[in-house]
């Protein structure tokens, strides 16, 4: 190194042994815990997938948009079709990503037993046939892709600290994104309305999940179409439930 006048001098080796272990170790912890302190900041702030409404919740009384008895079983709909009651169930506006959520309802109220099978129901927007997703595939086109934008939308809120520790939160962020979508995923499909036994006396619920065309303008009436069987004679019972509007709403 040079001193004044450009004379050069060395550093004596004395100097750094005059640095006293307790303080050189506090420092080494200080950066670290600063470190870990940037890091469970930028993930403290990252989105969450927290809905408000659990499966238990469906299977209390509610008031539905629509409802039909035929043969002593009771078949009713709602939809979730609003930003605010998609939100509650799903953390996430469904209907913005082209999934229309409708929770349908058996309560049997005969003495038979009756077999209703979700990949059975069919749903048509005034003239136009709406498929029926799976579970995992409307969480994949709805949810999980409002928490990756809730993510990103962290991320760079973190500013600068995401750029310095990138290859950390790169890491720690895949991980955390990974664990969410599972997470949102095994909702979907909590949710669901899967194949189901309906015995005298017994209530089933659960979503189907329709896929919206392009475009919509949220006036246009749905009819919900579902068939239920008598599981002893194989009777079939056709019921189609009118949703006169699905409210006002908007679609990305």
């Amino acid at each position: 190194m040079l001193g004044q006048g450009g004379s050069k001098f060395e550093l004596a080796p004395q100097m750094f042994n005059s640095v006293h272990p307790a303080w050189l170790s506090s420092r080494i912890k200080s950066c670290r815990k600063s470190n870990v302190l940037a890091i469970c900041f930028i993930f403290t702030g990252c989105a969450t997938f927290d809905p408000a409404t659990r499966y238990q919740d469906i299977m209390n009384d509610r008031q539905p948009t629509v409802s039909e008895t035929q043969e002593g079983l009771k078949l009713s709909a709602e939809e979730f079709a609003s930003s605010e009651k998609s939100r509650g169930m799903f953390d996430a506006d469904l209907v913005a990503h082209g999934v229309l959520p409708i929770l349908l309802r058996a309560e049997n109220q005969s003495d038979e037993t009756y077999k209703i099978d979700s990949k059975e129901a069919r749903a048509r927007l005034e003239d136009q046939v709406l498929p029926l997703l799976a579970d995992v595939d409307a969480a994949n086109q709805a949810a999980t892709r409002e928490y990756a934008s809730k993510a990103a939308g962290w991320t760079l809120a973190t500013g600068p600290l995401a750029v310095i520790f990138w290859p950390v939160t790169v890491s720690l962020s895949g991980v955390h994104t990974g664990e969410v979508n599972r997470r949102i995923e095994q909702h979907f499909e909590t949710l669901g309305f899967a194949r189901a036994i309906v015995k005298p006396g017994q209530t089933a619920a659960g979503f189907l999940y329709f896929k919206l065309p392009e475009a919509v303008a949220g006036k246009e009436k749905i009819i919900v179409e579902v068939v239920a069987y008598e599981v002893q004679s194989g009777k079939q019972i056709i019921f189609k439930l009118l949703i006169p509007n699905l409210g006002v709403f908007s679609k990305n």
